[in-house]
């Protein structure tokens, strides 16, 4: 390794520390810029790679763990993985070793990573009773694991591990001595999953540079089949054969499929799907005319499409916004022992796709949205294109906050990581103070965004929209929404509680706060957006004790789960007991008004 690499990542943290880095909290600078820079092909919003950092005292010598579904979802608790056709779990696991005199790659550490994995991988284990040995946060992701990993049993999920053991340091070479401790790490994954791929990854300054300078492609070239492209305004319309596309998803670097190529596409892959599985027979059956048979694809670039001749056009930026099912399909087929070298070099059948130059934002955002509502979703990002999230972020950014609503799109730009305020962290924000919910805003938020009917009434509730697509509350509760959650984040950080409880107790006491600074049972937005920010730390000391003395009395109990206390409802009901009785009067006016609601509803009913 030369001196200049090292010059040059240590340049590049230094500025990212300044940068991106700047502001971050309660965690170790270097930790988090390796992570991030390693898991850059999942595209992970920053919220999801801080979730996953377990560096605290009593980690077992591990400092992130990342379970992602079909290769780029975040699992967190709230995912309902059974509903999704999940077929495939990644386990991403790291050790990093900040100090610069902390170099080279030792076998006990090594070894760390065995003794946590067989704990991690026996299902006969409960987490919860692993609390002398890890930390909760930690224990927490692991429970995650093991109750998403039975819920989807029956797909026979392929679950692939990933170790990275990052330093600072400029080795290059593993001795025997720590070769054997890989093999006793092999060892154990295979002990419970078989022959599941265990990757074993020693990253030093030399390797973690190369993750810092991976960008995306930015540039590629589409090559159609047999006969022109039909032009159409500023695009085209024309036949890929399956070969060829296959080609174009493929990230040249790693040979694998290029994950930011689907930036834009808000659908996840849905594994082992009904459709899914009806498109591979498709390919097995070797069907000519694939592209009468499939919807195909639609590629869209904001910047430039460039004929390179009449049978090949150059995409600069180009993002798959329809087609990831088909693609995702295609893709792991002909890489398949299937599909044999002659079946690529000989495969005659086509794809439909289409290639689009959008500039307009809105009109990018519509074709998207268009391309991707065809079939029921899970959870749906496609809830960022709609005019209300629009407008949320042209507030943010007037007070120097950026609106995530595309995820990604402001850390390409270098923006300050606590200057980004990612698309769950304000719906959680919103149905804890709004809808007076911090069990739903802990454990199910998710809920409020899918497509079912239940779902759309609840997304109405808290991005209510009039008829035009504005907002109906006022666009300010939206940030003091968030600024409020992260006051009372900074506030639990300071008592130095456990990483877990901060985790569960963030939304109840900020619930709690609300109501007794503004002295009403259920506040509204106009009452949230009115307190006092220079009152929240003198009121959160008044409400901490509280909030926490019932939480940990009913955390007690034996055989209780902390975790399962702020996803039930019991602690709700205990703080809304002690807010109905100091606030009685609010509370009846809250009654009545749902009591004329209620004959409201009754009156119409009749007079139908």
């Amino acid at each position: 390794m030369s001196q200049n690499e090292i010059i040059q990542l240590d340049a590049n943290f230094a500025r990212w520390k300044t940068t991106s880095g700047a502001g971050l909290k309660s965690v170790e600078p270097f930790l988090f810029y390796a992570v991030d820079n390693i898991l850059k092909p999942y595209n992970l919003p920053f919220e999801d790679v801080r979730y996953g950092i377990t560096d605290h005292a009593n980690d077992g010598g591990i400092d992130a763990l990342y379970i992602l579904a079909n290769r780029n979802t975040m699992v967190r608790d709230n995912l309902d993985l059974a509903a999704s056709g999940t077929d495939r779990l990644r386990l991403i696991i790291f050790q990093s070793k900040s100090s610069e005199s902390e170099t080279g790659f030792k076998a006990d550490d090594i070894d760390k990573f065995a003794r946590f994995v067989d704990d991690l991988l026996d299902m006969s284990k409960d987490p919860s009773k692993f609390n002398y040995k890890y930390e909760g946060h930690l224990i927490s992701i692991m429970q995650t694991y093991r109750s998403k990993y039975l819920s989807i049993a029956g797909n026979f999920p392929t679950v692939e591990l990933d170790f990275y053991y990052v330093t600072r340091g400029d080795e290059t070479g593993i001795t025997k001595t720590e070769q054997d401790a890989i093999d006793r790490l092999s060892a154990a994954v295979r002990k419970h999953l078989g022959d599941s791929p265990c990757n074993f990854n020693a990253v030093n300054t030399q390797s973690l540079l190369k993750f810092v300078q991976k960008r995306r492609q930015r540039n590629r070239t589409l090559h159609w089949a047999d006969i022109q492209p039909l032009p159409i305004g500023e695009g085209y319309v024309g036949l890929v054969s399956v070969k060829a596309w296959y080609e174009f998803l493929k990230d040249p670097d790693s040979e694998e499929l290029d994950e930011l190529i689907f930036e834009s596409n808000v659908r996840g892959f849905r594994g082992n799907s009904t459709i899914n599985g009806n498109i591979k027979k498709t390919l097995e059956n070797g069907t000519a005319n694939f592209w009468q048979l499939n919807n195909g694809v639609t590629i869209v670039s904001a910047e430039k499409l460039q004929p390179v001749d009449a049978m090949s056009v150059s995409i600069v930026d180009p993002q798959v916004v329809n087609g990831l099912q088909t693609s995702r399909v295609i893709f792991e087929y002909l890489r398949s022992p299937v599909a044999s070298a002659p079946l690529l070099v000989n495969d005659t059948r086509s794809l439909l796709v289409r290639v689009l130059r959008i500039t307009d934002e809105t009109a990018r955002n519509d074709v998207i949205k268009a391309t991707n509502n065809q079939n029921p979703m899970q959870v749906s990002a496609l809830r960022g294109t709609d005019n209300i999230h629009r407008q949320i972020e042209d507030l943010f950014a007037k007070y120097g906050y950026y609106y995530d609503r595309r995820p990604g799109y402001y850390r390409d730009k270098g923006v300050a990581i606590e200057k980004i305020v990612g698309y769950t962290e304000l719906t959680q924000a919103v149905i804890c103070l709004l809808m007076h919910r911090p069990d739903d805003a802990r454990a199910r938020p998710g809920n409020y965004l899918t497509f079912t009917e239940k779902g759309n009434a609840k997304y109405k509730t808290i991005f209510a929209m009039d008829s035009r697509g504005n907002a109906k509350q006022p666009l300010g509760f939206y940030l003091k929404a968030v600024q409020i959650i992260r006051a009372v984040d900074d506030f639990l950080e300071s008592k130095q509680i456990e990483p877990s409880d901060l985790i569960n107790l963030r939304f109840y006491l900020a619930y709690f706060f609300c109501s007794e600074v503004t002295q009403k049972l259920k506040p509204n937005a106009g009452s949230i957006l009115s307190i006092d920010s220079s009152l929240i730390n003198e009121q959160l000391e008044k409400s901490y004790p509280l909030v926490v003395s019932k939480y940990e009395k009913l955390a007690s109990a034996p055989d209780v789960n902390r975790d399962s206390v702020a996803k039930g409802s019991e602690l709700l009901k205990e703080l809304e007991g002690i807010l109905s009785e100091k606030y009685q009067e609010d509370a009846q006016v809250h009654i009545a008004q749902r009591s004329a609601k209620v004959r409201d509803v009754l009156r119409a009913a009749q007079v139908k």
